[in-house]
């Protein structure tokens, strides 16, 4: 498998590290911190960290956890970890090609409703 380079400020929890596939024989906890692949046009992406201190100011002040889910949850610039395999295909729809590729830092108008969202946390 290729490693993923990741821009700066961007990470990957510790314990949740990029594979193609677990061994059919892992242990439960391995196959837990796989990544899933794409199918179909789907994207697997990840949120830039959020920064957990206020910006702008000469104190050490942390934003509450409630605050940092927010702005996890609100933000509409993903990083682009994988792409599936019929993403971009419809030439009717994307004359032009990809809108983003493997590696891109993109900005999406807005997170769809329909979105599929789960928690990868070192702490999980």
């Amino acid at each position: 498998m290729s490693e993923i380079i990741l821009p700066p400020g961007i990470s990957l929890p510790p314990k949740i590290q990029p594979k193609e596939a677990p061994e059919k024989d892992a242990a439960s906890e391995e196959k837990a911190t796989s990544l899933p692949l794409p199918t179909g046009w789907k994207l697997l992406c990840i949120v830039p960290d959020v920064s957990d201190k206020l910006d702008g100011t000469d104190l050490d002040l942390v934003k509450p956890t409630s605050i940092l889910k927010q702005e996890e949850h609100a933000t509409t610039v993903l990083f682009v970890l994988k792409v599936g395999p019929e993403a971009y295909k419809d030439t009717n729809k994307f004359p032009s090609g990809a809108w983003c590729k493997e590696g891109d830092l993109s900005w999406f108008g807005r997170i769809p409703v329909r979105v599929s969202r789960f928690l990868a946390r070192s702490s999980v």
